[in-house]
């Protein structure tokens, strides 16, 4: 696979979770349940760190996504296993991701890559350190 650069995802004032001033950032956290039967429901997550990461949790790190594309990782806990919400279906965990950072990006156009805890590919951590 060949490198990618991250295309800046602009933060204003309309953004969920903004506090009012615009930022850019590369990469944005959701956590990830189950809203209506089988359906995802994501909240974003401001201000994210590792501990935001829950062993028996679900989540969506949304990164550089714009009109082009860029790429949404589904992080899975170690314990997730048949939670409800490691039950739903990737992609759309992904499409609520896009959502919930206020992308109107149809999950088609970006990349979808499936993380387990403790097996995460270096662009997974080098994408999350670029969010705030």
């Amino acid at each position: 696979a060949g490198e990618t650069s991250p295309v800046p995802l602009i933060v204003g004032d309309d953004a969920p979770g903004s506090d009012g001033e615009s930022r850019v950032a590369s990469a944005r956290l959701v956590e990830v349940s189950v809203g209506q039967p089988g359906e995802p429901a994501c909240e974003l997550v401001v201000d994210f760190e590792e501990d935001d990461l829950h062993d028996d949790g679900v989540a969506a790190l949304v990164q550089a996504a714009d009109a082009t594309g860029g790429t949404v990782w589904v992080w899975y806990g170690s314990e997730a296993g048949e939670t409800p919400a490691a039950m739903l279906e990737t992609d759309a965990v992904a499409d609520a991701a896009l959502a919930a950072c206020g992308l109107r990006l149809r999950v088609s156009a970006v990349d979808v890559v499936r993380v387990a805890q403790g097996d995460e590919p270096e662009e997974f951590w080098t994408a999350f350190d670029s969010g705030f």
